[in-house]
């Protein structure tokens, strides 16, 4: 998402059936890991997957939405576990999240 490259341009945003910050990272346009839902990582290091795509910026990040469903054969589910852990983080628990299938999710305050 353009948030993370640009946080200084965006109050917020909001990602359909999405993956984290830097997931298809790389030089290929398509990544199979990252898609199959098998890039798994840390909350810190896809923290820092964001910090990198701004060195240096010291402001306030840009709140998210996040979306997605179970059925999904092309990014699977597990990307939406992996971006909430990379915004919980970011944020430090102020996320909106909402998934289709299993209801929704809220995190923090003044969604």
């Amino acid at each position: 998402m353009s948030t993370g490259a640009y946080p200084d341009l965006f109050a917020a945003g909001a990602a359909f059936s999405g993956v984290p910050y830097g997931c298809f990272a790389g030089s290929s346009n398509w990544n199979s890991q990252c898609a199959d839902g098998k890039l798994i990582k840390t909350a810190a290091t896809w923290g820092d997957e964001v910090r990198t795509g701004y060195p240096g910026f010291n402001g306030t990040r840009p709140r998210l939405q996040l979306w997605h469903g179970t059925a999904d054969t092309t990014l699977y589910y597990q990307n939406f576990v992996e971006a909430n852990k990379q915004c919980m983080l970011l944020k430090k628990g102020i996320c909106g999240c909402a998934n289709e299938v299993q209801g929704r999710m809220f995190w923090g305050l003044s969604l």
